[in-house]
């Protein structure tokens, strides 16, 4: 039987022990890239600075004791007073965001109800204009039927002159015709050039002694 039936440990190599256990914890090949950082650079980063630095590399040299007086090992309550702090401002910095991005919706809104009514006014304001240019031609045309026009004869049907220079005469059927260009018409046809009704006798037609402008 085994008089020592547990191992001896040597208390001269215990700080050797020590350093192999913490070097077998966190091995020296650890990556410090792995550490994720939620923002590197902003100050209002809620990632924990009190973490050792990136350089810093475990198990090497440290110690139990070395450990505990890391920054990232104290004070917890106040670390996490900060968590909170920066939390509350950054919660309160995305309200006053979406408070501005409201104000400028509804300010977007307001001008398009702006350009709206502006472009209404103006239709309103052509139309308006129109109307009154109409009603002024129609003002401006009734004073001109009111002024009365140089009295004209139309043009004989004959010699397709004007009529009213020249002596007149109306046949028994009502039509008018230069005085000698009936009566020449006449003698090679008895009927109205324009009607061609029978003119048989010697009163068909009689001379109308007006001038233009009677």
């Amino acid at each position: 039987m085994d008089p020592y039936p547990y191992d001896v440990i040597d208390l001269t190599n215990l700080g050797d022990s020590l350093t192999y256990a913490s070097r077998v914890q966190h091995p020296p090949s650890m990556n410090p890239d792995e550490v994720i950082e939620l923002d590197r650079d902003s100050e209002d980063s809620i990632y924990d600075r009190d973490l050792p630095p990136d350089d810093y590399r475990f198990g090497e040299t440290s110690t139990l004791e070395e450990l505990m007086n890391l920054e990232c090992y104290k004070n917890p309550k106040e670390r996490v007073a900060k968590l909170k702090k920066t939390i509350k401002r950054r919660v309160r910095e995305y309200e006053l965001r979406m408070e501005r991005l409201e104000k400028m919706k509804q300010e977007n809104i307001r001008l398009e109800e702006e350009r709206k009514r502006q472009k209404v006014k103006r239709l309103k304001q052509a139309v308006r204009e129109k109307l009154r240019e109409e009603r002024q031609k129609k003002e401006k045309c009734a004073v001109c039927n009111e002024i009365p026009k140089e009295t004209t004869f139309g043009i004989c049907p004959i010699c397709w002159e004007e009529l009213g220079d020249e002596p007149m005469a109306s046949t028994t059927c009502g039509h008018v015709f230069c005085l000698e260009c009936i009566r020449r018409y006449l003698d090679h046809e008895p009927k109205c050039p324009t009607c061609r009704q029978d003119l048989v006798g010697n009163n068909v037609f009689h001379p109308l002694y007006l001038s233009q402008g009677t």
